[in-house]
């Protein structure tokens, strides 16, 4: 970030306009981060606690949540965030990267079986729907509390909830989910929820 700065400065960017970007950037880094704690741990309390659901719902829930919330975002009309063959669009890639990072940055490995068995993009979409809704009044509630109210931002803040639920689900030498069952989950969650949004807003133009 020095070194950013420093050659922002080389280019012509004032001191007052780098430091006032500094401020920005480190504020939207922490409140992602408590975002991703704050979730969590509402998940555990009210859903696996309180509603009885599995592990395996709680990542489900949340990642379905991330994909969600990211194609509400630009309502389908950014044609390069449609889907292409097998590839996914730029901004969904983006956005799984951040789950994937989170989890291996919590203890989970770093192998590549993130998307084994995730379904053709010609089938029909299949988001977790009712997990989805369960949880929106819960992650709504929290972005109104800190003020977060971009769609992208709370996707993004879903999303690294759902590598931290991932790490403590499948992290460990005995994982309560396994993690080759529960990484194309979370992918798939994600990738689904996103998929039946976006054509959604194409039946719909």
């Amino acid at each position: 970030i020095q070194q950013s700065l420093a050659r922002w400065e080389m280019f012509g960017m004032n001191r007052t306009e780098s430091f006032r970007l500094l401020v920005e950037a480190t504020y939207k880094a922490m409140a992602f981060e408590l975002a991703a704690q704050e979730l969590c741990d509402a998940v555990i309390e009210q859903k696996i606690g309180v509603s009885r659901w599995k592990l395996s719902e709680s990542v489900a829930g949340l990642a379905g949540m991330a994909g969600y919330r990211l194609a509400q975002s630009h309502d389908g009309e950014n044609r390069c965030c449609w889907f292409r063959g097998s590839d996914l669009p730029d901004l969904l890639d983006q956005t799984a990267y951040v789950m994937t990072q989170e989890a291996v940055r919590h203890g989970l490995s770093s192998s590549t079986d993130w998307r084994f068995g995730l379904p053709a993009n010609d089938t029909p979409a299949n988001p977790p729907i009712q997990l989805i809704r369960a949880l929106e009044p819960v992650c709504q509630g929290f972005f109104n509390a800190i003020q977060m109210y971009r769609l992208e931002d709370q996707a993004v803040a879903c999303a690294k909830a759902a590598g931290r639920m991932l790490a403590i689900s499948s992290g460990g030498k005995k994982p309560e989910l396994e993690p080759a069952i529960a990484k194309p989950l979370a992918m798939s969650a994600i990738t689904e929820s996103y998929k039946s949004v976006c054509i959604e807003f194409a039946f719909m133009a």
